[in-house]
């Protein structure tokens, strides 16, 4: 008989895995190119960076300590170089994060809902999660967070959050901080489209890790760049449990040419946001409930006749089921305005 894995794997739902664009394009009989991904919080752009191998070794491992992209980070936040672990994405750092600081004994606090990754990891490590209902209206219960944390091993808070996009204040974030038990991590996944961050006030706490990818705002989800920066104790511990070489050494190459891009980038993100601004908008015109939240995307409800009109023509939504608590919603990725507007012509088109 097979061998089982252990209890805490085996009873764990997993990540839901998105199905390809080209598996949907089939399904529905259509060309891929006819396919938009509003569910997976990507940018409609791509910076112009050198995704090549020239000039780099390719029979030899990448540099241990990926010293090109860890400089080029550094520079970009304004912080030492020794203070940032880089890793294949976010998730493997949440991933990280979970093996050195949580186990079988150990309990971990995180908003219900967020990124459900924290979760995941969380409990593959063994530890007890502790969900913190959202308010009626969506938004994180603040005084109750501040409990969990209080007695938690580690506390994830994403700010903006994921699905909500909700945006805390540094003031509150910084009282998460002080009155946790444990590590802290804030997941800044999003920090490019708001005027806030925990990097301002980072040194003065030795038990916040902040979490930042190069996936979204950058527009390298592909390559899989992430990044935290933390207090040299943490970084030295995350060293010890990241693997020796999980980013390849051409998507290094082209995430440190990507972070040099960062004035280009901003203006994209402020293009971006009018453009969230503006589908937003034109959700509620259309008489949907919409919560615009600060990241780059939209929560709405949209009614099953839309979400079908929308589905049979490519456009792939995220969906919340039976005992989630945003079942109802649908988190809308903004796309390009050529996109998004194929998007509000199927939820308004009402001849099917």
């Amino acid at each position: 008989m097979p061998v089982e894995p252990r209890p805490a794997v085996a009873s764990l739902a997993g990540y839901p895995w998105e199905e390809s664009s080209a598996a949907i394009a089939a399904r529905l009989g259509i060309d891929v190119e006819q396919v938009v991904r509003f569910d997976m919080n990507t940018v409609p752009w791509q910076l112009p960076v050198p995704v090549s191998a020239d000039g780099l070794q390719l029979n030899e491992y990448p540099d241990t300590f990926y010293r090109e992209l860890t400089d080029a980070i550094a520079a970009y936040l304004d912080r030492p170089a020794a203070s940032i672990v880089v890793g294949a994405g976010g998730d493997e750092l949440i991933s990280l994060v979970a093996q050195a600081y949580l186990d079988g004994v150990r309990t971990c606090a995180i908003a219900d809902p967020t990124y459900s990754l924290f979760a995941i990891c969380s409990r593959i490590a063994g530890a007890r999660v502790d969900a913190v209902p959202c308010t009626d209206g969506y938004a994180l219960d603040r005084a109750r967070f501040l409990d969990g944390a209080s007695r938690a091993h580690v506390t994830w808070l994403a700010n903006p959050n994921n699905p909500t996009g909700e945006l805390l204040p540094q003031d509150y974030v910084r009282e998460v901080a002080a009155a946790a038990a444990g590590l802290v991590v804030v997941d800044e996944a999003y920090a490019e489209f708001v005027d806030t961050t925990a990097l301002a006030w980072l040194d003065e706490a030795p038990n916040v890790v902040v979490l930042r990818t190069l996936s979204k705002a950058f527009g390298l989800a592909g390559l899989r760049i992430g990044y935290v920066t933390a207090h040299p104790d943490i970084v030295g511990t995350l060293n010890t449990v990241r693997p020796v070489s999980s980013i390849s050494a051409v998507a290094a190459r082209a995430g440190a040419t990507a972070l040099k891009q960062a004035p280009h980038m901003r203006e994209l993100v402020r293009g971006h946001i009018a453009e969230r601004h503006r589908l937003a908008a034109a959700l509620a015109a259309q008489g949907c409930a919409v919560i615009e939240g600060e990241a780059n995307f939209v929560l709405a409800r949209l009614d099953a006749a839309a979400l079908d009109r929308a589905r049979s023509r490519g456009l792939v939504l995220r969906t919340y089921g039976s005992g989630h608590r945003l079942d109802g919603w649908s988190r809308i990725t903004v796309r390009a305005p050529e996109e998004n507007a194929r998007l509000l012509d199927a939820i308004h088109d009402t001849t099917g």
